[in-house]
């Protein structure tokens, strides 16, 4: 039994060897740890996402924004675009868990398989390309890069990569600084900024409640939209006919008006359409909450009438 023992550690060796030569081929050590992508990060402008559904995305850099060309050149979350690219150029090579063809259709990352395939150009040239595939652990998932045969584990998750356009909206399309807004005309009141307080028109015996004032000034200057319904009004949107329409006076002096219809009961959300802007969109109940049961009452408050006495010792 103690002479089988050492030939069984030779034999295992053997195969840890073989197996090694397999994966790594005329592999030179010195590449590992070396970065799988060859561009700058400055030089991506172009990136097309696809699903293994084969849904598509495209997001095209204009100028220091990217936009969704085919969702109405809707603007898109520039910051979120700019973290993964860096993360994509920050990726190192490693011992590839696999190499054949067979396991490039297992772990998902072959070229007519794959979970998402991520495809980075600049310019008219294409950069870098590769595929995601099943997951590989917590906020991981197997990758190819195109043209190589060599599957690692990665640092991305497929999860991260969705083609539905309203996970790329960027959130702050219709945000701008709640200063330029200086008065707010809703139903039935008119309220104006004033200094560093708010003045309630037609209400001579109440006083603004701050801290309602702030919140409504606050609200209507962070919208935050769910989705781009598009640039064709439809009937569904009932804006003929809206639940709630506001006047906001700017501090350029201009005017802007926010219409919120209520769509058919079988669609959740508002409809919002911006006089200024091309675009429709929905915008769900509980972001403009304190904008639709805005009134005279919720701003004010009776002016207190008690004066203060001198105290008697």
């Amino acid at each position: 039994m103690r002479r089988i023992i050492p030939i069984l550690i030779a034999v295992l060796v053997v195969q840890v060897a073989l197996t090694l030569y397999t994966w790594s081929g005329d592999r030179n050590s010195d590449d590992l740890g070396k970065p799988l992508a060859s561009f700058k990060t400055s030089e991506i402008d172009h990136i097309t996402l696809i699903d293994g559904d084969k849904g598509e995305l495209t997001l095209v850099k204009k100028g220091v924004d990217w936009i969704m060309p085919h969702h109405f050149e809707t603007r898109a979350d520039g910051n979120r675009i700019t973290a993964f690219i860096k993360k994509i150029s920050l990726l190192k090579s490693g011992w590839p868990v696999a190499t054949t063809d067979s396991a490039a259709t297992r772990f998902q990352v072959a070229g007519d398989q794959f979970k998402v395939k991520i495809v980075l150009s600049g310019g008219d040239k294409e950069m870098m390309t590769l595929y995601l595939g099943d997951s590989a652990g917590v906020r991981s998932a197997y990758l190819r890069i195109k043209d190589s045969s060599d599957i690692y584990r990665s640092s991305l998750a497929s999860y991260n990569f969705p083609t539905d356009p309203d996970k790329w909206l960027d959130s702050s399309i219709l945000q701008q600084d709640v200063k330029n807004i200086n008065a707010i005309k809703c139903n039935d009141f008119t309220i104006s900024r004033k200094n560093d307080g708010f003045t309630l028109q037609d209400a001579d015996n109440q006083e603004v409640d701050t801290s309602a004032a702030k919140k409504l000034f606050s609200t209507l200057a962070n919208l935050i939209p769910d989705t781009v319904l598009g640039m064709k009004k439809e009937p569904s949107y009932n804006l003929a006919s809206p639940e709630l329409k506001i006047t906001a006076k700017m501090k350029d002096g201009s005017s802007r008006e926010y219409v919120f219809g209520k769509r058919e009961k079988k669609a959740d959300g508002y409809v919002l359409k911006i006089s200024d802007q091309k675009l429709f969109f929905k915008i769900s109940k509980g972001r403009i909450s304190n904008l639709l049961t805005a009134s005279r009452e919720t701003l004010a408050k009776k002016k207190s009438s008690a004066k203060k006495t001198d105290s008697v010792d």
